[in-house]
């Protein structure tokens, strides 16, 4: 859950860089832009990357799984995670374990 929370707020912040009334990304490319480009025609540049980024705000909103997919899944797996609550899952895990040793065997002695 503190991926996604970490995740939802990074996501709002960039998408704040690029919207009036702050747009600090915006007035940033008015200053190094040429004179002939005007911060109205920055603005409306802006509009399709701000749209994405309420997309994915939206998706990370509704499917908070696709974030936390990956750091769930390296901690589960890791050496120093506790136990898993479900004692079916510690059995999964372990069988999977002694596979990949089993696999590896020969490879991880030389070392």
């Amino acid at each position: 859950m503190k991926f996604w929370l970490g995740v939802m707020i990074g996501v709002n912040l960039q998408t704040s860089f690029l919207t009036p009334p702050f747009g600090f990304a915006l007035f940033y490319l008015k200053g190094v832009a040429s004179k002939l480009v005007t911060t109205l025609n920055i603005w409306k540049g802006v509009v399709p990357f701000i749209i994405l980024q309420l997309i994915g705000l939206g998706i990370v909103g509704f499917y908070p799984s696709l974030v936390n997919y990956l750091p769930a899944r390296t901690y589960l797996t890791s050496n120093v995670a506790p136990p898993p609550m479900n004692p079916k899952l510690q059995y999964c895990l372990q069988e999977y374990k002694f596979a990949i040793y089993k696999l590896k065997n020969k490879e991880l002695l030389m070392q």
